[in-house]
């Protein structure tokens, strides 16, 4: 929030967004941490975490994007270090969610060289290793 008024873009803090399940809006809400609205005003949900990231923390935010509509294309999904509980060298984590053009969405975790890498979920990184490992059985 203090990067977000720095900046001078608008955002809710605890805003409550509908759920979506199956193309329709059910009853019941999530409550996203963070939703920045900028000047474009497309909001994007912020989700932040004080525990290592999960599957269901990407889950989660996916489940905010859907609920806002295909107009909402970017999420962002960040891991604070907790002073005193972890060790200092613990780094920030942070995860950009983008929404692409086959309405699949692509999560990018910002390395510590400050590039973007895509990341992949657990179950793609499990498909990707039995694909790898049927190549390799096939070629021999």
């Amino acid at each position: 929030m203090v990067e977000l008024r720095e900046a001078h873009v608008p955002y809710e803090r605890e805003r409550y967004v509908t759920i979506l399940y199956k193309g329709r809006y059910v009853i019941g809400t999530g409550k996203a941490d963070i939703l920045a609205i900028p000047a474009s005003g497309v909001s994007i949900p912020i989700e932040c975490k004080k525990t290592g990231l999960k599957e269901d923390d990407r889950q989660q935010l996916r489940t905010y994007m859907d609920g806002m509509g295909n107009a909402c294309g970017h999420g962002v999904l960040i891991r604070f270090p907790q002073p005193g509980k972890e060790p200092n060298d613990q780094p920030l984590e942070f995860y950009w969610a983008r929404r692409e053009a086959n309405g699949s969405l692509a999560f990018y975790k910002r390395s510590l060289e400050g590039t973007w890498v895509l990341d992949k979920s657990k179950s793609e990184r499990a498909a990707g290793r039995k694909s790898a490992a049927k190549k390799q059985s096939a070629g021999q």
